[in-house]
C-alpha cells in the first residue's frame, strides 16, 4: 500500500483565553474595511516550521527528530503583545501578534527543530525567524494601508501568554470553510530550567 501524503508542520498551540483575547483583537482589526483571509481564532498558532507533504512513515521520523529537538529545552512561557505587519514596508500582506517576552527561548527551540529537520531532508528556511501569530492574510491592497495604522494602533500590552511545554506535530487538512488542524504527535520538553546567571 502506498504512503498517504499529510500535510504537516510543527506549532506550539495556544490555550483558550489568549485565543479569545486575539479574537477580540481580530473583530477590532475587522471594522477596517479591508480584503483579508482572517485566521480562525481556533486555529491561530505559532509555526514553528511548515514541512509540505510527508508520508505515515515520515510521522514517525520527524516524531523522533523532534523528541532530539526538543528534549534538551525546559518548558518556559512567552507573553504576547503587539501587532504588526509583514513586510514592515510596502503593501502588508501578513497581520500578526508579537511576543514581548520568550522570544529568544522560541527562537533557540525553533533553531533546534530547523536543525534536527534539515538532518532529514527537509530544507532550511532563509529568512530569520521571527516568533510571530498570524491573525490574517491580506488578499488585495484595497485599505491594507488603513490596516497597517489599526494594527499598530492596537499598542503593544501583554494580551496573554503561552505555556510552551511541548511542541506539536500537525495535520492540516483544507477545506473550503478553512483548514482543520490535527495533532499528530506532541513531544514534551525535557530540559531543566537553570538559575538565571
Amino acid at each position: 500500500m502506498g504512503e498517504k501524503g499529510i500535510r504537516a508542520f510543527v506549532a506550539v498551540n495556544l490555550e483558550e483565553p489568549l485565543r479569545g483575547a486575539l479574537a477580540e483583537a481580530q473583530g477590532r482589526l475587522r471594522q477596517v474595511p479591508a480584503d483579508v483571509s482572517w485566521t480562525l481564532p481556533g486555529n491561530i498558532h505559532l509555526t514553528l516550521k511548515f514541512l509540505g507533504e510527508i508520508g505515515e512513515r515520515g510521522v514517525e521520523r520527524v516524531g523522533r527528530a523532534l523528541e532530539g529537538a526538543a528534549a534538551p529545552h525546559a518548558p518556559f512561557t512567552a507573553r504576547v503583545g503587539g501587532f504588526g505587519v509583514f513586510p514592515p514596508k510596502g503593501p502588508p500582506r501578513v497581520l500578526w501578534a508579537g511576543m514581548t517576552e520568550g522570544a529568544e527561548a522560541l527562537v533557540a527551540l525553533q533553531d533546534s527543530v530547523e536543525r534536527a529537520l534539515a538532518a532529514l531532508g527537509f530544507p532550511r528556511e532563509a529568512r530569520r525567524f521571527r516568533p510571530h501569530l498570524t491573525l490574517g492574510r491580506v488578499r488585495s491592497p484595497r485599505n491594507a494601508a488603513a490596516l497597517a495604522e489599526a494594527a499598530a494602533a492596537l499598542g503593544g500590552g501583554v494580551l496573554g501568554i503561552i505555556s510552551v511545554a511541548h511542541i506539536d506535530l500537525m495535520r492540516s487538512q483544507l477545506h473550503p470553510q478553512g483548514s482543520i488542524y490535527t495533532v499528530l504527535r506532541s513531544i514534551p520538553l525535557r530540559g531543566i530550567s537553570s538559575p538565571a546567571a
